[in-house]
């Protein structure tokens, strides 16, 4: 993913960010497609009334700024990329929200 984001309050010693990548549903129903790998290549998730919430974390790198590596394009459509840091603790973002920066629309055409 190109996408790099800073993590507020992210601490060496963390196990490192995470981001999951979902290509949503159509309609409201149906199943979520998340990126399962670089290739790129999605494996789909049935989705509860047309909600998300079962995400595939892929270890990103970096700290102050994170990044995921693919070995192509992302197909055309819409996508979400989802962020998160674990803390030194174990303990894991669980909220995600366009304004906190760890929650990110965007079209590829």
């Amino acid at each position: 993913m190109a996408h790099e984001r800073s993590e507020r309050g992210f601490q060496r010693g963390a196990s490192g960010p995470d981001a999951a990548a979902l290509k949503p549903p159509t309609g409201g129903k149906g199943t979520c497609s998340w990126l399962d790998g670089p290739a790129p290549h999605f494996a789909t998730r049935a989705s509860d009334r047309g909600v998300c919430d079962r995400p595939i974390w892929l270890r990103a790198t970096g700290f102050s700024h994170w990044a995921y590596a693919l070995k192509k394009r992302l197909p055309p459509g819409k996508y979400v990329i989802y962020s998160r840091a674990t803390g030194a603790n174990g303990l894991s973002e669980s909220n995600f929200t366009a304004a906190d920066k760890n929650r990110v629309q965007f079209t590829v055409k």
